[in-house]
């Protein structure tokens, strides 16, 4: 039997693959791209939450952190008086957004409260960062006080209530609905 040789050449012979210019790069450059992409969606995200209205710190929230035993006892005291409030917003509202915010104080007694002081700090759920306060001043009504205040919007306010009468001091903090009606335009 006669041997034979054969010779196999492969299809394909190998290539020495070098990488290209700037391959070294790729993949910190990957990284660097979605480092960059994440600091510009939170700047955005930033951005959006400080320019939303209904989006609000408390003011001096960590003195009255420091002050909450304070607070707690001198809610305690204000229950103690037996006072109750009613804040009734008038529903009909000027061009200016004006309206007429009369407050009723009753002693345990129901008897009017003539108190010395009363202030109340407001704001719209929706517009947490457009806080207003106001001093009222007494009504003809015993025990009522009013002033006029902007309250353009319906919908859920928060008030927080202080009225001083001597050494007692009454504090309160409700949310109520309020409605809002246009003024009657002239001539209908």
């Amino acid at each position: 039997m006669s041997e034979q040789s054969f010779s196999v050449t492969p299809a394909n012979p190998p290539v020495s693959v070098s990488p290209g210019p700037g391959a070294s790069f790729r993949w910190p450059l990957i990284i660097v791209t979605f480092l960059g992409g994440h600091i510009i969606l939170m700047g955005i995200a930033a951005f959006l939450a400080t320019q939303d209205r209904s989006f609000a710190v408390i003011p001096d929230y960590y003195r009255q952190g420091l002050r909450w035993d304070q607070q707690q006892e001198q809610q305690r005291r204000s229950d103690a008086l037996g006072w109750k409030l009613v804040v009734a917003p008038d529903v009909t509202v000027d061009s200016n957004g004006q309206r007429q915010l009369k407050v009723r104080l009753t002693d345990a007694d129901t008897q009017p409260v003539r108190a010395d002081e009363v202030v109340v700090e407001f704001f719209h759920g929706a517009h947490a960062n457009q806080r207003a306060q106001v001093r009222l001043g007494p009504s003809p009504e015993p025990g009522q006080y009013s002033a006029w205040v902007r309250m353009p919007y319906t919908g859920f306010w928060e008030f927080q209530i202080r009225a001083q009468t001597g050494t007692d001091t009454f504090v309160a903090a409700l949310t109520q609905w309020v409605d809002t009606q246009s003024p009657p335009h002239p001539g209908n």
